[in-house]
């Protein structure tokens, strides 16, 4: 075999491996999910960059190229073939300075994604082994056909995957049958889901049996999982996160579970691109407040713009937790519980809840005005199922915030760092905004501008341009609407300088700016990269 044409096809592999472990990362990054992936795709700068890639644009001139050229003399197509190896060459040399880097995008090596980064790889070798044009341009050809053969075993994974699922959730609801005495709480929403959960979960735990899902693992796999691992005979309370991109989710999740109370968070334009109108969403949420029985209680956010709709159709009890005087003042409904008094510090909160038009005082060191509305479920249903006033105030003393949510860290030049990339949310971005006021000197925030909001994406990065203005530096992890961030803080006569760059240089840039006394808000998943580089 030709020296050349081994050196070739080592760069041919090492770019291979490369496309085939990005490929798997997206995939499992979008939960295999094709809706996603091609909303990322269609809809961000990251995803444009990918189908617009040069490595890709180049592959695409070869192959139209050889078309030509195989019209020609041989020594055309010569150097065609010299054109093309260098072009292996300069694919390999640059994935294995991904790797010295560390820079490349690989997944998290579940049984899952191995077995498709592995298949795909012994597929695609087969292919190379069987060429059916010039050895060349079989290569680009085969270069090109990675993805889709990535794609064909997500889509060959899922069909196993399914029967998996499908035997999992029967098995959990088989065991759900025999809970007699076991109370279902469930939570849904757009946003604060998570930590709404947990905080119900710290609180109940202090006098009950508790069980919960983890973390936002809220598929009905992960649901069924929970229930076959954790769930006891003497489980008193059984809390879960459920999670939904489309109608019919909830539902689904629900019939697992069959909850007798359930919690809505707040519903906002959050995954507009995926649910294709508010109407979808209102109609999802609302399977949930449908599926508790006669007996059963809905819990929803009165802040919450969008959560009248859900009262008005709903059938079942409902009652509304508020927090904030103007709530109050302004919803006429059943309120089941409302906090006023709010105070809010560098260091935590305090508030007074009304329940049952008693006043109860309460203090945490969770940071951030919202989280009192997260807090309040828990107070609420802690109440109803007999827990005493101290008991409620202790738990709510000792809540933790959730690790990657308005996490407050203080590195050694007493620069105050607040990690809050677990997730990025319109909310959640004006919330960490707020909480920045508290400081008086340099403020820093770092966002992953915000995906999946479909039409309203335009709209909610200029409000965040609004609510930032006041920063004196904005880092952005990717180009995504800076134009509607920019414009935003300019109507808000904001000075704030907007930076887009790398994870690594938004680092270097900030250890050179900040002091001590400033503040950085770290917002959003590819903001943890930075601030990872941070600490």
């Amino acid at each position: 075999m030709n020296i050349l044409y081994i050196i070739y096809s080592i760069g041919f592999f090492l770019w291979i491996a490369k496309t085939v472990l990005f490929w798997t990362y997206l995939w499992q990054l979008k939960e295999y999910r094709i809706d996603r992936l091609l909303v990322h795709l269609k809809g961000t700068i990251q995803g444009k960059s990918i189908l617009l890639s040069p490595f890709l644009l180049i592959n695409f001139l070869f192959i139209i190229g050889f078309t030509f050229v195989i019209l020609n003399e041989e020594t055309t197509l010569g150097w065609f073939n010299i054109l093309g190896g260098f072009f292996f060459i300069i694919e390999g040399l640059y994935f294995i300075s991904q790797i010295i880097k560390n820079s490349f995008r690989r997944p998290t090596f579940t049984p899952k994604a191995l077995i498709i980064s592995l298949g795909s790889i012994f597929i695609l070798s087969i292919i190379y082994s069987l060429p059916l044009t010039t050895p060349i341009a079989w290569l680009l050809l085969v270069q090109l056909l990675s993805p889709l053969i990535v794609a064909i075993l997500v889509f060959t994974f899922s069909f196993p995957t399914e029967l998996h699922k499908d035997y999992l959730i029967e098995k959990a609801k088989e065991k759900m049958r025999n809970q007699k005495n076991l109370l279902v709480i469930a939570v849904s929403g757009s946003y604060g889901k998570s930590s709404t959960k947990e905080y119900m979960a710290h609180i109940l735990s202090k006098k009950f049996s508790v069980v919960k899902t983890h973390f936002s693992n809220n598929t009905p796999i992960a649901v069924a999982k929970t229930i076959l691992s954790e769930l006891k005979n003497n489980t008193d309370i059984l809390i879960v996160e459920i999670g939904s991109y489309k109608k019919g989710e909830v539902k689904e999740l629900a019939d697992i579970i069959s909850p007798k109370i359930s919690v809505t968070t707040g519903i906002s334009d959050q995954h507009l691109a995926l649910y294709g109108s508010m109407k979808n969403i209102l109609e999802t949420e609302m399977e949930l407040l449908e599926s508790l029985n006669k007996n059963g209680l809905a819990l929803l956010n009165g802040n919450s713009l969008f959560i009248m709709p859900l009262f008005d159709k709903s059938k079942k009890k409902t009652q509304f937790y508020v927090s904030g005087e103007t709530s109050v003042k302004v919803l006429k409904k059943d309120i089941g519980i409302f906090a006023n008094n709010i105070k809010s510090s560098k260091n935590g909160v305090q508030f007074d809840a009304y329940v049952k038009q008693k006043k109860i005082s309460f203090e945490t060191d969770l940071i951030g005005t919202h989280v009192v509305e997260n807090i309040l479920p828990g107070i609420y249903v802690g109440s109803l199922l007999g827990m005493t006033q101290k008991e409620i105030q202790n738990a709510v003393l000792t809540l933790q915030p959730l690790q990657k949510t308005m996490k407050k860290i203080v590195l050694q030049q007493g620069i105050v760092v607040i990690d809050d990339t677990f997730n990025a949310s319109p909310e959640s971005v004006l919330s960490a905004a707020l909480y920045a006021s508290f400081y008086t000197k340099k403020k820093i925030f770092v966002l992953t501008p915000l995906i999946e909001l479909g039409n309203k994406s335009r709209e909610y990065h200029y409000k965040t341009g609004k609510a930032l203005a006041h920063f004196d530096y904005l880092f952005l992890t990717n180009k995504n609407y800076k134009k509607e961030i920019e414009l935003g803080i300019r109507d808000a006569k904001g000075k704030c300088s907007v930076i887009v760059d790398s994870s690594s240089r938004i680092a270097t840039e900030i250890e050179k700016i900040a002091q001590k006394g400033d503040i950085i808000i770290c917002e959003g998943k590819e903001a943890g990269n930075v601030l990872n580089q941070l600490i």
